[in-house]
């Protein structure tokens, strides 16, 4: 096998032209996925001029004069429910719409508000909105790096959230009036899908750090990181009178 490219992105369906001199590839290596080319031997990849972005599974003709992809169109959008009233004809009313991806809304402490991630400002990051949609602010801009998962303190002042500045997952707090994030987990693993106890003490989250999917907990001032499970567990949420962890299973 000889590598013909190196930006370490993702590629989605490879083709050949009808020469054999080219490669043409859908990539995200200019954002959006979108149809490339490149010679087998190499060199600087250089977008096509058709597809524009969602554009997958390119496939050329054996004559060399068609070439076809697959096209794809989405919107995102964040619904409230009102679980008191199911029937009534309000009771799916849209908070967020998007098509770049909104998704993992969580409320304030006192349903004011809503935490979410989101790819509207080009990379995922954590923005914050109040319950009709309206007041938006990017929370906050790690620029690249895959950043998800929030969740509110019990007292509505922090969120705990996953990002992967270095590479690995690790689990960050920041102050929900801005600033910069701070780093509760380090090392050479992955922490992910944090949520705070009851009490606010403590932060729970998914890790690999044992060799295996375990729940962990951190203090949430920071500090050494605790197992809380040993026969494996992913996403970890307390009861609400604290006595409790209920988790899911990787498997």
């Amino acid at each position: 096998p000889r590598q013909i490219t190196f930006d370490k992105r993702f590629i989605s369906g490879v083709t050949w032209t009808a020469d054999s001199s080219e490669l043409i590839f859908s990539s995200d290596r200019g954002g959006k996925f979108s149809l490339w080319r490149i010679g087998v031997n190499g060199g600087e990849p250089q977008r096509l001029p058709v597809g524009g972005e969602d554009a997958f599974s390119p496939a050329v003709s054996r004559q060399g004069d068609h070439l076809a992809y697959a096209q794809r169109s989405a919107k995102w959008s964040i619904v409230r429910v009102n679980l008191k009233n199911l029937q009534a004809k309000d009771a799916f009313s849209r908070v967020l719409s998007s098509t770049q991806q909104d998704s993992f809304a969580h409320f304030s402490p006192d349903s004011s508000r809503i935490a979410f991630q989101s790819v509207r400002s080009g990379t995922q990051e954590i923005w914050l909105a109040s319950i009709d949609g309206t007041n938006l602010v990017k929370l906050t801009s790690f620029e690249g790096p895959l950043t998800g998962s929030p969740n509110w303190s019990p007292d509505g002042r922090q969120l705990a959230f996953d990002s992967r500045p270095k590479g690995q997952s690790h689990i960050y707090v920041t102050n929900v009036e801005g600033g910069v994030p701070r780093a509760v987990t380090e090392g050479a693993y992955n922490d992910i899908v944090p949520s705070w106890s009851r009490d606010g003490r403590w932060i729970y989250y998914g890790s690999n750090r044992s060799g295996s999917w375990q729940i962990w907990k951190v203090p949430a001032a920071g500090g050494e990181p605790q197992q809380v499970t040993k026969q494996g567990g992913f996403i970890g949420v307390e009861s609400l009178d604290g006595a409790y962890i209920y988790y899911a299973k990787a498997d």
